[in-house]
Protein backbone atom coordinates (compact mmCIF):
# COMPACT_ATOMS: atom_id res chain seq x y z
CA UNK A 1 0.00 0.00 0.00
CA UNK A 2 1.66 3.19 -1.21
CA UNK A 3 0.41 6.73 -1.01
CA UNK A 4 0.74 8.75 -4.19
CA UNK A 5 4.01 10.69 -4.30
CA UNK A 6 2.45 13.82 -5.76
CA UNK A 7 -1.02 14.80 -6.99
CA UNK A 8 -1.52 14.13 -10.67
CA UNK A 9 -1.01 17.26 -12.76
CA UNK A 10 -1.34 18.23 -16.41
CA UNK A 11 2.08 16.74 -17.35
CA UNK A 12 0.73 13.37 -16.23
CA UNK A 13 -2.14 13.82 -18.66
CA UNK A 14 0.36 14.45 -21.44
CA UNK A 15 2.27 11.32 -20.47
CA UNK A 16 -0.91 9.23 -20.57
CA UNK A 17 -1.87 10.74 -23.93
CA UNK A 18 1.60 9.99 -25.30
CA UNK A 19 1.34 6.37 -24.13
CA UNK A 20 -2.04 5.99 -25.82
CA UNK A 21 -0.88 7.56 -29.10
CA UNK A 22 2.36 5.57 -29.28
CA UNK A 23 0.74 2.26 -28.39
CA UNK A 24 -2.31 2.74 -30.65
CA UNK A 25 -0.13 3.79 -33.59
CA UNK A 26 2.16 0.79 -33.26
CA UNK A 27 -0.78 -1.58 -32.85
CA UNK A 28 -2.49 -0.22 -35.96
CA UNK A 29 0.48 -1.29 -38.06
CA UNK A 30 1.19 -4.52 -36.14
CA UNK A 31 -2.16 -6.33 -36.25
CA UNK A 32 -2.17 -8.98 -38.97
CA UNK A 33 -4.55 -11.42 -40.55
CA UNK A 34 -4.32 -15.07 -39.58
CA UNK A 35 -3.49 -16.88 -36.37
CA UNK A 36 -1.01 -19.49 -35.21
CA UNK A 37 -1.97 -23.13 -34.57
CA UNK A 38 -2.44 -22.67 -30.83
CA UNK A 39 -6.14 -23.47 -31.05
CA UNK A 40 -7.25 -22.23 -27.61
CA UNK A 41 -8.42 -19.16 -29.51
CA UNK A 42 -10.91 -21.31 -31.39
CA UNK A 43 -12.82 -22.15 -28.22
CA UNK A 44 -13.06 -18.53 -27.10
CA UNK A 45 -14.35 -17.59 -30.55
CA UNK A 46 -16.76 -20.52 -30.77
CA UNK A 47 -18.22 -19.71 -27.36
CA UNK A 48 -18.41 -16.03 -28.25
CA UNK A 49 -20.35 -16.79 -31.43
CA UNK A 50 -22.60 -19.16 -29.49
CA UNK A 51 -23.29 -16.50 -26.83
CA UNK A 52 -24.32 -14.08 -29.56
CA UNK A 53 -26.50 -16.65 -31.30
CA UNK A 54 -28.04 -18.00 -28.09
CA UNK A 55 -26.61 -21.51 -28.57
CA UNK A 56 -24.12 -21.54 -25.68
CA UNK A 57 -25.48 -24.78 -24.14
CA UNK A 58 -25.14 -26.56 -27.48
CA UNK A 59 -21.60 -25.24 -27.84
CA UNK A 60 -20.38 -26.61 -24.52
CA UNK A 61 -21.78 -30.02 -25.52
CA UNK A 62 -19.81 -29.76 -28.76
CA UNK A 63 -16.72 -28.72 -26.78
CA UNK A 64 -16.90 -32.05 -24.97
CA UNK A 65 -17.35 -33.97 -28.20
CA UNK A 66 -14.38 -32.24 -29.83
CA UNK A 67 -11.96 -33.16 -27.03
CA UNK A 68 -13.54 -36.59 -26.41
CA UNK A 69 -14.73 -35.71 -22.91
CA UNK A 70 -17.40 -37.63 -21.02
CA UNK A 71 -19.80 -34.68 -21.07
CA UNK A 72 -20.14 -30.96 -21.81
CA UNK A 73 -17.01 -28.84 -21.42
CA UNK A 74 -17.15 -25.15 -20.53
CA UNK A 75 -14.07 -23.03 -21.10
CA UNK A 76 -13.72 -19.76 -19.20
CA UNK A 77 -16.33 -17.61 -20.90
CA UNK A 78 -15.54 -14.03 -19.80
CA UNK A 79 -13.43 -13.27 -22.87
CA UNK A 80 -15.97 -15.03 -25.06
CA UNK A 81 -18.60 -12.60 -23.81
CA UNK A 82 -16.52 -9.72 -25.18
CA UNK A 83 -15.92 -11.58 -28.44
CA UNK A 84 -19.68 -12.06 -28.79
CA UNK A 85 -20.06 -8.29 -29.03
CA UNK A 86 -17.53 -8.22 -31.87
CA UNK A 87 -19.41 -11.01 -33.60
CA UNK A 88 -22.63 -9.03 -33.31
CA UNK A 89 -20.92 -6.16 -35.18
CA UNK A 90 -18.78 -7.89 -37.84
CA UNK A 91 -19.97 -11.50 -37.93
CA UNK A 92 -17.52 -14.27 -38.91
CA UNK A 93 -16.33 -14.66 -42.49
CA UNK A 94 -16.18 -18.38 -43.33
CA UNK A 95 -14.70 -17.79 -46.78
CA UNK A 96 -11.62 -15.58 -46.59
CA UNK A 97 -11.71 -15.13 -42.78
CA UNK A 98 -11.10 -11.42 -43.28
CA UNK A 99 -13.14 -10.57 -40.17
CA UNK A 100 -10.68 -12.35 -37.87
CA UNK A 101 -8.51 -9.26 -37.47
CA UNK A 102 -11.38 -7.37 -35.81
CA UNK A 103 -11.46 -9.89 -32.98
CA UNK A 104 -7.88 -8.89 -32.18
CA UNK A 105 -8.95 -5.33 -31.41
CA UNK A 106 -10.01 -6.41 -27.89
CA UNK A 107 -6.45 -7.40 -27.00
CA UNK A 108 -5.13 -4.23 -28.67
CA UNK A 109 -7.44 -1.99 -26.65
CA UNK A 110 -6.53 -3.94 -23.50
CA UNK A 111 -2.83 -3.31 -24.14
CA UNK A 112 -3.44 0.43 -24.55
CA UNK A 113 -5.49 0.59 -21.35
CA UNK A 114 -2.90 -1.52 -19.56
CA UNK A 115 -0.31 1.14 -20.31
CA UNK A 116 -2.56 3.79 -18.74
CA UNK A 117 -3.25 1.68 -15.63
CA UNK A 118 0.43 0.88 -15.21
CA UNK A 119 1.32 4.55 -15.47
CA UNK A 120 -1.09 5.37 -12.64
CA UNK A 121 0.27 2.44 -10.63
CA UNK A 122 3.92 3.36 -11.11
CA UNK A 123 3.26 7.09 -10.68
CA UNK A 124 2.17 6.45 -7.08
CA UNK A 125 5.68 5.16 -6.46
CA UNK A 126 8.14 6.80 -8.83
CA UNK A 127 8.89 9.99 -10.67
CA UNK A 128 7.03 10.90 -13.83
CA UNK A 129 9.90 9.83 -16.09
CA UNK A 130 10.31 6.39 -14.51
CA UNK A 131 6.54 5.82 -14.53
CA UNK A 132 6.32 6.74 -18.22
CA UNK A 133 9.16 4.49 -19.38
CA UNK A 134 8.09 1.61 -17.13
CA UNK A 135 4.61 1.78 -18.68
CA UNK A 136 5.94 2.18 -22.22
CA UNK A 137 7.99 -0.98 -21.75
CA UNK A 138 4.70 -2.88 -21.73
CA UNK A 139 2.25 -1.02 -23.97
CA UNK A 140 4.83 -0.52 -26.76
CA UNK A 141 6.88 -3.68 -26.31
CA UNK A 142 7.41 -5.62 -29.56
CA UNK A 143 6.78 -8.97 -27.85
CA UNK A 144 3.43 -7.80 -26.46
CA UNK A 145 2.37 -6.04 -29.65
CA UNK A 146 2.76 -9.35 -31.47
CA UNK A 147 0.84 -11.08 -28.67
CA UNK A 148 -2.17 -8.94 -29.64
CA UNK A 149 -2.34 -11.02 -32.82
CA UNK A 150 -3.40 -13.97 -30.66
CA UNK A 151 -7.05 -14.09 -29.65
CA UNK A 152 -6.26 -15.13 -26.07
CA UNK A 153 -6.99 -13.88 -22.57
CA UNK A 154 -3.43 -12.99 -21.60
CA UNK A 155 -3.37 -9.24 -22.13
CA UNK A 156 -6.95 -8.59 -20.92
CA UNK A 157 -6.15 -10.62 -17.79
CA UNK A 158 -2.94 -8.66 -17.22
CA UNK A 159 -4.93 -5.42 -17.56
CA UNK A 160 -7.53 -6.52 -14.99
CA UNK A 161 -4.84 -7.81 -12.62
CA UNK A 162 -3.00 -4.48 -12.65
CA UNK A 163 -6.28 -2.59 -12.34
CA UNK A 164 -7.19 -4.68 -9.29
CA UNK A 165 -3.82 -3.99 -7.64
CA UNK A 166 -4.19 -0.27 -8.38
CA UNK A 167 -7.66 -0.22 -6.79
CA UNK A 168 -6.30 -2.22 -3.84
CA UNK A 169 -3.78 0.59 -3.34
CA UNK A 170 -6.59 3.06 -2.89
CA UNK A 171 -8.89 0.80 -0.88
CA UNK A 172 -6.30 -0.42 1.62
CA UNK A 173 -5.06 3.13 2.23
CA UNK A 174 -8.49 4.36 3.40
CA UNK A 175 -9.40 4.32 7.08
CA UNK A 176 -12.63 6.31 6.75
CA UNK A 177 -15.76 6.07 4.64
CA UNK A 178 -16.70 9.69 4.30
CA UNK A 179 -16.28 10.14 0.57
CA UNK A 180 -18.46 8.61 -2.13
CA UNK A 181 -15.43 7.98 -4.35
CA UNK A 182 -14.04 5.64 -1.68
CA UNK A 183 -17.20 3.55 -1.89
CA UNK A 184 -17.05 3.65 -5.68
CA UNK A 185 -13.43 2.47 -5.64
CA UNK A 186 -14.31 -0.39 -3.26
CA UNK A 187 -17.14 -1.56 -5.52
CA UNK A 188 -14.92 -1.14 -8.59
CA UNK A 189 -12.30 -3.32 -6.89
CA UNK A 190 -14.82 -6.13 -6.42
CA UNK A 191 -15.96 -5.81 -10.04
CA UNK A 192 -12.36 -5.78 -11.34
CA UNK A 193 -11.48 -8.93 -9.39
CA UNK A 194 -14.59 -10.68 -10.66
CA UNK A 195 -13.86 -9.61 -14.24
CA UNK A 196 -10.33 -11.01 -13.89
CA UNK A 197 -11.82 -14.23 -12.53
CA UNK A 198 -14.20 -14.82 -15.43
CA UNK A 199 -11.46 -13.94 -17.93
CA UNK A 200 -9.10 -16.48 -16.35
CA UNK A 201 -9.78 -18.46 -13.20
CA UNK A 202 -6.38 -17.52 -11.79
CA UNK A 203 -8.11 -14.21 -11.05
CA UNK A 204 -9.49 -15.84 -7.89
CA UNK A 205 -5.98 -15.34 -6.46
CA UNK A 206 -6.66 -11.59 -6.42
CA UNK A 207 -9.44 -12.12 -3.89
CA UNK A 208 -7.02 -14.04 -1.66
CA UNK A 209 -4.41 -11.30 -2.10
CA UNK A 210 -6.90 -8.67 -0.97
CA UNK A 211 -8.01 -10.69 2.05
CA UNK A 212 -4.46 -11.46 3.22
CA UNK A 213 -3.37 -7.84 2.62
CA UNK A 214 -6.47 -6.58 4.45
CA UNK A 215 -5.59 -8.68 7.49
CA UNK A 216 -1.93 -7.72 7.29
CA UNK A 217 -2.51 -3.97 7.15
CA UNK A 218 -5.28 -4.14 9.74
CA UNK A 219 -3.39 -6.20 12.30
CA UNK A 220 0.34 -5.99 11.72
CA UNK A 221 0.43 -2.28 10.92
CA UNK A 222 -2.27 -1.47 13.50
CA UNK A 223 -4.48 0.43 11.10
CA UNK A 224 -8.14 1.00 11.94
CA UNK A 225 -9.34 -1.55 9.43
CA UNK A 226 -10.98 -3.71 12.08
CA UNK A 227 -11.50 -1.06 14.74
CA UNK A 228 -15.18 -0.98 15.71
CA UNK A 229 -14.83 2.08 17.94
CA UNK A 230 -14.35 4.63 15.19
CA UNK A 231 -17.43 6.73 15.88
CA UNK A 232 -21.17 6.47 16.35
CA UNK A 233 -23.08 3.23 15.86
CA UNK A 234 -24.10 4.32 12.36
CA UNK A 235 -20.53 5.23 11.50
CA UNK A 236 -19.33 1.85 12.79
CA UNK A 237 -21.87 0.03 10.61
CA UNK A 238 -20.86 2.05 7.55
CA UNK A 239 -17.20 1.40 8.33
CA UNK A 240 -17.80 -2.37 8.57
CA UNK A 241 -19.84 -2.34 5.36
CA UNK A 242 -17.12 -0.40 3.55
CA UNK A 243 -14.46 -2.92 4.60
CA UNK A 244 -16.60 -5.78 3.23
CA UNK A 245 -17.72 -4.01 0.07
CA UNK A 246 -15.22 -5.50 -2.44
CA UNK A 247 -15.95 -9.03 -1.22
CA UNK A 248 -19.70 -8.43 -1.34
CA UNK A 249 -19.49 -7.03 -4.89
CA UNK A 250 -17.47 -10.07 -5.98
CA UNK A 251 -19.85 -12.51 -4.27
CA UNK A 252 -23.00 -10.89 -5.66
CA UNK A 253 -21.63 -11.02 -9.20
CA UNK A 254 -20.49 -14.60 -8.72
CA UNK A 255 -23.94 -15.75 -7.61
CA UNK A 256 -25.94 -13.59 -10.04
CA UNK A 257 -23.97 -14.40 -13.19
CA UNK A 258 -23.37 -18.01 -12.17
CA UNK A 259 -27.12 -18.62 -12.22
CA UNK A 260 -27.12 -17.97 -15.99
CA UNK A 261 -23.81 -19.34 -17.25
CA UNK A 262 -21.87 -22.38 -15.98
CA UNK A 263 -18.35 -22.05 -14.70
CA UNK A 264 -15.41 -23.94 -16.13
CA UNK A 265 -13.10 -26.35 -14.38
CA UNK A 266 -9.81 -24.87 -13.15
CA UNK A 267 -6.35 -26.27 -13.86
CA UNK A 268 -5.24 -26.11 -10.22
CA UNK A 269 -5.27 -29.92 -9.91
CA UNK A 270 -2.60 -30.13 -12.64
CA UNK A 271 -0.06 -28.92 -10.09
CA UNK A 272 -0.37 -32.25 -8.27
CA UNK A 273 1.25 -34.11 -11.17
CA UNK A 274 4.58 -32.25 -11.19
CA UNK A 275 7.85 -33.91 -10.17
CA UNK A 276 10.85 -32.30 -8.38
CA UNK A 277 12.79 -32.46 -11.63
CA UNK A 278 9.92 -30.74 -13.42
CA UNK A 279 9.91 -27.96 -10.83
CA UNK A 280 13.64 -27.39 -11.34
CA UNK A 281 13.18 -27.27 -15.13
CA UNK A 282 10.31 -24.81 -14.78
CA UNK A 283 12.34 -22.52 -12.53
CA UNK A 284 15.12 -22.34 -15.11
CA UNK A 285 12.58 -22.00 -17.92
CA UNK A 286 10.90 -18.94 -16.40
CA UNK A 287 14.18 -17.36 -15.37
CA UNK A 288 15.35 -17.41 -18.98
CA UNK A 289 11.92 -16.37 -20.17
CA UNK A 290 12.24 -13.24 -18.05
CA UNK A 291 15.70 -12.72 -19.44
CA UNK A 292 14.24 -12.82 -22.96
CA UNK A 293 11.66 -10.20 -22.04
CA UNK A 294 14.36 -7.96 -20.56
CA UNK A 295 16.38 -8.32 -23.75
CA UNK A 296 13.48 -6.82 -25.73
CA UNK A 297 14.29 -3.63 -23.83
CA UNK A 298 18.06 -3.99 -23.96
CA UNK A 299 18.84 -6.05 -27.09
CA UNK A 300 22.29 -4.50 -27.27
CA UNK A 301 23.27 -6.22 -24.01
CA UNK A 302 25.40 -9.33 -24.29
CA UNK A 303 26.06 -12.02 -21.73
CA UNK A 304 22.56 -13.20 -20.93
CA UNK A 305 23.65 -14.82 -17.65
CA UNK A 306 24.73 -11.44 -16.27
CA UNK A 307 21.36 -9.92 -17.22
CA UNK A 308 19.50 -12.72 -15.44
CA UNK A 309 21.58 -12.43 -12.27
CA UNK A 310 21.36 -8.63 -12.21
CA UNK A 311 17.58 -8.59 -12.66
CA UNK A 312 16.99 -11.33 -10.06
CA UNK A 313 19.29 -9.60 -7.58
CA UNK A 314 17.50 -6.27 -8.07
CA UNK A 315 14.08 -7.93 -7.62
CA UNK A 316 15.17 -9.71 -4.43
CA UNK A 317 16.68 -6.53 -2.99
CA UNK A 318 13.54 -4.63 -3.91
CA UNK A 319 11.27 -7.19 -2.20
CA UNK A 320 13.32 -7.27 1.00
CA UNK A 321 13.55 -3.48 1.17
CA UNK A 322 9.86 -2.63 0.69
CA UNK A 323 7.76 -5.76 1.13
CA UNK A 324 5.62 -4.18 3.85
CA UNK A 325 4.70 -1.18 1.72
CA UNK A 326 4.19 -3.34 -1.37
CA UNK A 327 2.67 -6.34 0.36
CA UNK A 328 -0.19 -7.02 -2.16
CA UNK A 329 2.14 -6.86 -5.17
CA UNK A 330 4.74 -9.01 -3.40
CA UNK A 331 2.43 -11.87 -2.44
CA UNK A 332 0.63 -11.75 -5.80
CA UNK A 333 3.90 -12.01 -7.70
CA UNK A 334 5.41 -14.69 -5.45
CA UNK A 335 2.19 -16.72 -5.31
CA UNK A 336 1.71 -16.65 -9.08
CA UNK A 337 5.29 -17.67 -9.78
CA UNK A 338 5.10 -20.45 -7.19
CA UNK A 339 2.00 -21.84 -8.91
CA UNK A 340 3.27 -21.72 -12.50
CA UNK A 341 6.47 -23.58 -11.63
CA UNK A 342 4.27 -26.35 -10.20
CA UNK A 343 2.41 -26.86 -13.48
CA UNK A 344 3.59 -29.83 -15.58
CA UNK A 345 3.58 -27.80 -18.80
CA UNK A 346 5.20 -24.62 -20.07
CA UNK A 347 3.09 -21.88 -21.60
CA UNK A 348 5.60 -19.12 -22.24
CA UNK A 349 5.34 -15.50 -21.21
CA UNK A 350 1.54 -15.58 -21.31
CA UNK A 351 1.29 -17.42 -17.97
CA UNK A 352 3.34 -14.86 -16.04
CA UNK A 353 2.56 -11.69 -17.99
CA UNK A 354 0.18 -10.50 -15.25
CA UNK A 355 3.03 -10.30 -12.69
CA UNK A 356 5.89 -9.08 -14.88
CA UNK A 357 5.06 -5.40 -14.09
CA UNK A 358 5.55 -6.15 -10.40
CA UNK A 359 8.92 -7.71 -11.14
CA UNK A 360 9.82 -4.43 -12.79
CA UNK A 361 8.46 -2.56 -9.76
CA UNK A 362 10.71 -4.47 -7.37
CA UNK A 363 13.73 -4.31 -9.65
CA UNK A 364 13.44 -0.50 -9.76
CA UNK A 365 13.01 -0.44 -5.97
CA UNK A 366 16.10 -2.62 -5.68
CA UNK A 367 18.20 -0.30 -7.85
CA UNK A 368 17.03 2.69 -5.82
CA UNK A 369 17.96 0.94 -2.57
CA UNK A 370 21.45 0.16 -3.89
CA UNK A 371 21.88 3.79 -4.94
CA UNK A 372 20.83 5.09 -1.51
CA UNK A 373 23.15 2.61 0.19
CA UNK A 374 26.02 3.66 -2.03
CA UNK A 375 25.52 7.40 -1.45
CA UNK A 376 25.27 6.90 2.32
CA UNK A 377 28.41 4.82 2.40
CA UNK A 378 30.39 6.89 -0.08
CA UNK A 379 29.35 10.51 0.23
CA UNK A 380 30.72 12.05 -2.98
CA UNK A 381 29.59 15.51 -4.00
CA UNK A 382 28.99 14.74 -7.66
CA UNK A 383 27.06 11.44 -7.26
CA UNK A 384 23.61 13.11 -7.24
CA UNK A 385 24.17 14.95 -10.52
CA UNK A 386 25.88 11.94 -12.10
CA UNK A 387 23.00 9.68 -11.09
CA UNK A 388 20.51 12.12 -12.63
CA UNK A 389 22.27 12.03 -16.00
CA UNK A 390 22.83 8.25 -15.89
CA UNK A 391 19.17 7.66 -15.06
CA UNK A 392 17.98 10.02 -17.80
CA UNK A 393 20.28 8.38 -20.35
CA UNK A 394 19.20 4.87 -19.35
CA UNK A 395 15.48 5.72 -19.45
CA UNK A 396 15.88 7.40 -22.82
CA UNK A 397 17.83 4.44 -24.17
CA UNK A 398 15.23 1.93 -23.02
CA UNK A 399 12.43 4.05 -24.47
CA UNK A 400 14.23 4.44 -27.80
CA UNK A 401 15.18 0.76 -28.00
CA UNK A 402 11.62 -0.45 -27.38
CA UNK A 403 10.09 1.93 -29.93
CA UNK A 404 12.70 1.21 -32.64
CA UNK A 405 12.20 -2.56 -32.25
CA UNK A 406 8.42 -2.15 -32.44
CA UNK A 407 8.60 0.15 -35.48
CA UNK A 408 10.80 -2.34 -37.33
CA UNK A 409 8.33 -5.08 -36.48
CA UNK A 410 5.36 -3.01 -37.64
CA UNK A 411 7.19 -2.16 -40.88
CA UNK A 412 7.77 -5.85 -41.57
CA UNK A 413 4.09 -6.57 -41.01
CA UNK A 414 2.97 -3.84 -43.41
CA UNK A 415 5.55 -4.92 -45.98
CA UNK A 416 3.98 -8.39 -45.87
CA UNK A 417 0.56 -6.70 -46.33
CA UNK A 418 -0.54 -7.97 -42.90
CA UNK A 419 -0.45 -11.54 -44.19
CA UNK A 420 0.87 -14.48 -42.17
CA UNK A 421 2.14 -17.22 -44.51
CA UNK A 422 1.52 -20.16 -42.17
CA UNK A 423 -0.67 -21.11 -39.24
CA UNK A 424 -4.37 -21.81 -38.96
CA UNK A 425 -5.27 -19.36 -41.77
CA UNK A 426 -2.65 -20.06 -44.41
CA UNK A 427 -3.92 -20.35 -47.97
CA UNK A 428 -3.62 -24.14 -47.72
CA UNK A 429 -5.69 -24.21 -44.53
CA UNK A 430 -8.40 -21.93 -45.95
CA UNK A 431 -8.62 -24.08 -49.08
CA UNK A 432 -9.03 -27.19 -46.96
CA UNK A 433 -11.67 -25.58 -44.74
CA UNK A 434 -13.71 -24.66 -47.83
CA UNK A 435 -13.43 -28.17 -49.22
CA UNK A 436 -14.60 -29.77 -45.96
CA UNK A 437 -17.54 -27.37 -45.62
CA UNK A 438 -18.66 -27.92 -49.19
CA UNK A 439 -17.78 -31.55 -49.94
CA UNK A 440 -17.75 -33.47 -46.65
CA UNK A 441 -21.18 -34.32 -45.19
CA UNK A 442 -21.87 -32.65 -41.84
CA UNK A 443 -22.63 -35.98 -40.15
CA UNK A 444 -19.20 -37.40 -41.09
CA UNK A 445 -16.67 -35.99 -38.55
CA UNK A 446 -13.03 -35.21 -39.30
CA UNK A 447 -10.17 -35.96 -36.89
CA UNK A 448 -7.28 -33.49 -36.75
CA UNK A 449 -4.55 -32.56 -34.29
CA UNK A 450 -6.13 -29.10 -33.99
CA UNK A 451 -9.74 -30.23 -33.88
CA UNK A 452 -10.95 -27.10 -32.09
CA UNK A 453 -9.64 -24.85 -34.87
CA UNK A 454 -11.08 -27.16 -37.53
CA UNK A 455 -14.48 -27.14 -35.81
CA UNK A 456 -14.59 -23.34 -35.66
CA UNK A 457 -13.56 -22.85 -39.27
CA UNK A 458 -15.75 -25.55 -40.80
CA UNK A 459 -18.83 -24.99 -38.64
CA UNK A 460 -19.13 -28.62 -37.53
CA UNK A 461 -17.98 -30.98 -34.79
CA UNK A 462 -14.46 -32.25 -35.51
CA UNK A 463 -12.38 -34.40 -33.20
CA UNK A 464 -9.16 -33.24 -31.59
CA UNK A 465 -6.56 -35.92 -32.17
CA UNK A 466 -3.45 -36.49 -30.10
CA UNK A 467 -1.92 -39.30 -28.07
CA UNK A 468 -4.61 -39.14 -25.36
CA UNK A 469 -7.56 -39.11 -27.76
CA UNK A 470 -6.58 -41.90 -30.17
CA UNK A 471 -10.03 -43.42 -29.80
CA UNK A 472 -11.39 -40.47 -31.80
CA UNK A 473 -10.16 -42.34 -34.89
CA UNK A 474 -12.80 -45.00 -34.27
CA UNK A 475 -15.57 -42.37 -34.52
CA UNK A 476 -14.12 -40.29 -37.35
CA UNK A 477 -14.83 -40.73 -41.05
CA UNK A 478 -11.93 -38.54 -42.20
CA UNK A 479 -8.40 -37.72 -41.05
CA UNK A 480 -6.71 -34.40 -41.76
CA UNK A 481 -2.92 -34.07 -41.57
CA UNK A 482 -0.56 -31.13 -41.93
CA UNK A 483 3.15 -30.81 -42.66
CA UNK A 484 3.43 -27.73 -40.45
CA UNK A 485 5.26 -28.76 -37.25
CA UNK A 486 2.82 -26.85 -35.03
CA UNK A 487 -0.13 -28.81 -36.48
CA UNK A 488 1.57 -32.16 -36.98
CA UNK A 489 0.25 -35.24 -35.21
CA UNK A 490 2.05 -36.03 -31.96
CA UNK A 491 2.15 -39.81 -32.44
CA UNK A 492 2.54 -42.40 -35.19
CA UNK A 493 -0.97 -42.18 -36.57
CA UNK A 494 -0.26 -44.64 -39.39
CA UNK A 495 0.80 -47.39 -36.98
CA UNK A 496 -2.26 -46.63 -34.86
CA UNK A 497 -4.52 -46.94 -37.91
CA UNK A 498 -2.93 -50.26 -38.85
CA UNK A 499 -3.49 -51.61 -35.34
CA UNK A 500 -7.11 -50.47 -35.44
CA UNK A 501 -7.58 -52.07 -38.87
CA UNK A 502 -8.44 -48.76 -40.51
CA UNK A 503 -7.34 -48.11 -44.10
CA UNK A 504 -6.99 -44.67 -45.69
CA UNK A 505 -7.74 -43.22 -49.10
CA UNK A 506 -6.57 -39.77 -50.15
CA UNK A 507 -9.60 -37.52 -50.46
CA UNK A 508 -8.13 -34.06 -51.09
CA UNK A 509 -4.76 -32.31 -50.96
CA UNK A 510 -4.08 -28.62 -50.42
CA UNK A 511 -0.35 -27.99 -50.29
CA UNK A 512 0.84 -28.86 -46.81
CA UNK A 513 -2.53 -30.39 -45.80
CA UNK A 514 -4.02 -33.73 -46.82
CA UNK A 515 -7.51 -35.09 -46.12
CA UNK A 516 -7.85 -38.88 -45.93
CA UNK A 517 -11.07 -40.87 -45.99
CA UNK A 518 -11.00 -43.56 -43.29
CA UNK A 519 -12.20 -47.04 -44.26
CA UNK A 520 -13.19 -48.98 -41.13
CA UNK A 521 -12.96 -52.75 -41.63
Amino acid sequence: MTNQRKPLAWPDGLCVLALIVISASLLFFTLAHGHNWGDDFSVYLSQGIALDQGTFNNQIVQNGQIVSADGPVTYVWGYSLLLSAVHRIVGFDFDQFSSLIYYKVLAAVSLILWGVVLYLFFRRRFSRGIAFVASLVFCANPALLVMCNEILTDIPFALLSSMSLLLMDFFLAQNSTGRPRQWSAAIALGIAMYAAYIIRYAGMVLLAVLLVSHIFYGWYRRQKTFDTAVGTKKQNMLHALYQCLPYLAFLLLYVAVGSFLPYAKTQASDALTITPGGIARNVLYYIYLIRGFVMTMLPFAHGGAFVVYAVLAAVLIGITSCWQREFPAAIYMIGTMAFVVLLPYEQGLRYILNVVPFMLLFSIKGVQWVYRWFTRRYAIAWTGKAWFYVKAALLGLVCLTVIIASVRQAYGNMKAERQVPDGAYSEDAKTMYRYIREMVPVHQPVAFSKGRALSLNTGRVCYSLHSTTIDSLDKADYLLTSDEPAAALLFDVWETLRQKHIETATEHEAGSMTLYRLIHK
